[in-house]
């Protein structure tokens, strides 16, 4: 069909990314996350489970918004540099530039809830 004749990943200068710190509950604890919501084109909800990622860092969670605006991705290891990618099956679709971790807006340590995980690791506020 016509997708032979579309070069992926799309670049273009509509597609934006903002990054910020996040809490979310899993498994009744809550964990700190580093959440990049992706806009500047509608996003279609497939059968296949999205998927966003710089460099090897892949997304723990991945929700594209009801109204297929924006994506929410959750990163529990904070992505370096690189470029942001969305797409399916590890295939880029979508090409956001580069991601700056230098332009995350983080969260005061010093206000999140007693037993808060990160990345994976133990609590960092006992």
């Amino acid at each position: 069909m016509y997708w032979e004749l579309i070069k992926f990943p799309i670049e273009h200068e509509k597609l934006k990314w903002e990054a910020r710190e996040a809490l979310r509950e899993l498994d009744g604890q809550v964990h700190l996350f580093v959440r990049v919501k992706l806009t500047g084109t509608r996003f279609v909800q497939r059968a296949l489970i999205p998927q966003v990622w710089v460099g090897k860092v892949h997304a723990k969670h991945v929700e594209i918004d009801d109204d297929g605006l924006s994506v929410r991705a959750y990163f529990d290891k904070a992505p370096r540099s690189g470029i942001l990618y969305f797409g399916y099956l590890g295939q880029p679709e979508l090409r956001f530039g580069r991601f700056e971790p230098k332009k995350v807006s983080v969260l005061d340590r010093e206000r999140l809830p007693r037993g808060t995980v990160t990345a994976g690791e133990r609590p960092i506020i006992t």
